[in-house]
């Protein structure tokens, strides 16, 4: 079984049970306290109806910008882990999914991680 990150209606993160559960475990403990309301919509998916995806797709920019201030966080976070090096394309590549989001702002990259 498969799971996957949808950015957006075109723009999507397709990755193993495996690659799903560390990529969005690890991003939940990233969320700040004052963006609870956007971690709880955008884990609703998985975590009200069980499937197998979390998505930002519905997101305004305040809502993709909170997940990817908490995937950033996360992936800095996990570079400390012995097993990060073989995460690191996973990374990548859902942070260029962000980046390539009509909502995103080159302004995120440049703030203080919060």
């Amino acid at each position: 079984m498969a799971g996957m990150i949808f950015i957006s209606r075109e723009l999507r993160v397709a990755v193993s049970t495996q690659q799903l559960g560390y990529l969005v475990e690890r991003i939940r403990d990233a969320f700040s306290a004052e963006d609870l309301p956007y971690l709880l919509a955008i884990y609703s998916p998985m975590d009200d109806e069980g499937m197998n995806f979390i998505s930002v797709e519905n997101e305004d920019e305040n809502g993709l910008k909170a997940f990817f201030k908490a995937v950033v966080r996360a992936k800095a976070r996990a570079g400390t882990e012995s097993n990060f090096g073989v995460y690191v394309p996973l990374w990548q590549n859902l942070l260029a999914k962000i980046r390539m989001d009509s909502r995103f702002s080159p302004e995120w990259e440049r703030s203080d991680g919060d």
